[in-house]
């Protein structure tokens, strides 16, 4: 990746970016106080290795991009693995996780063709209780370490596909501790699933086109996504706010 300087930009590590796939508003501030942590709740794995999702990125009516999800088993744990292209935008986000606790032992998340442009890496160290990042700009590079919440923490880049191992239910509640690393910030995603709903969409590699889907909510509603109520518990649809991905695609790995 060639992250080079241009003129008039100003100095300084990426404070107001939201990551693509999540769109979080970000700062350095951490919240003052959140719900009291609880245990990550994965008790298995509903994809399989090489499973691989592809999307559409929808704005007012029109397709505007298109995205990936994937995830892979390593020795190491799961790679996790997103990239959303919209315009001449491409956001890529990478999590290794370990495959016992889901929690992430490291990161990469990068923005190219538009400003910002940047590339971030994140390692964690749950022993020491922090995650150093290391952020590649066009201003230079950042080093910033940020202490872990106490109990569970995940990777933004990692969310979406992490909800999936959750034991969604029609009034299931839970509080994520997420480490957003394209802002140095560490955030509570309350989610809700808000109902059961009938999604239509035609997808390659799923048979049918109404799917029975969880609605769930995140960050108070301010955005949403839908899950299928089967165990694959696949994202079907993501709304953000401004923008919808959906899913076109579906290949389920090997088993």
């Amino acid at each position: 990746m060639s992250l080079r300087p241009r003129a008039g930009q100003g100095a300084g590590l990426l404070v107001r970016f939201g990551a693509i796939i999540i769109m979080l508003g970000v700062g350095f501030a951490v919240p003052a106080c959140g719900p009291k942590p609880q245990a990550l709740p994965v008790a298995s794995i509903p994809w399989s290795d090489g499973e691989t999702s592809t999307y559409i990125w929808v704005e007012g009516g029109n397709q505007i991009g298109t995205g990936v999800f994937s995830q892979s088993l390593s020795e190491r744990g799961w790679l996790i693995h997103n990239t959303a292209v919209i315009g001449e935008m491409r956001h890529t986000g990478d999590v290794l996780a370990d495959q016992q606790t889901w929690a992430p032992v490291s990161s990469t998340v990068a923005n190219e063709g538009s400003l910002p442009e940047f590339a971030i890496e994140a390692t964690y160290d749950g022993a020491a209780g922090r995650v150093q990042l290391v952020a590649h700009t066009l201003q230079g590079d950042h080093e910033l370490a940020v202490r872990l919440p106490a109990g569970h923490y995940i990777d933004n880049e990692q969310l979406l596909t992490t909800i999936r191992a959750f034991p969604l239910r029609e009034g299931y509640r839970f509080t994520v501790n997420l480490i957003n690393t394209a802002g140095g910030q560490k955030v509570t995603v309350p989610l809700e699933v808000k109902g059961v709903e009938t999604v239509a969409l035609a997808v390659e590699g799923l048979p049918g086109e109404e799917h029975q889907a969880y609605r769930v909510s995140l960050l108070g509603g301010v955005q949403t996504a839908w899950y299928t109520v089967d165990p694959a518990h696949l994202l079907l649809k993501y709304d953000n706010g401004q923008r919808q991905t959906l899913l076109t695609g579906y290949i389920p790995g090997l088993r």
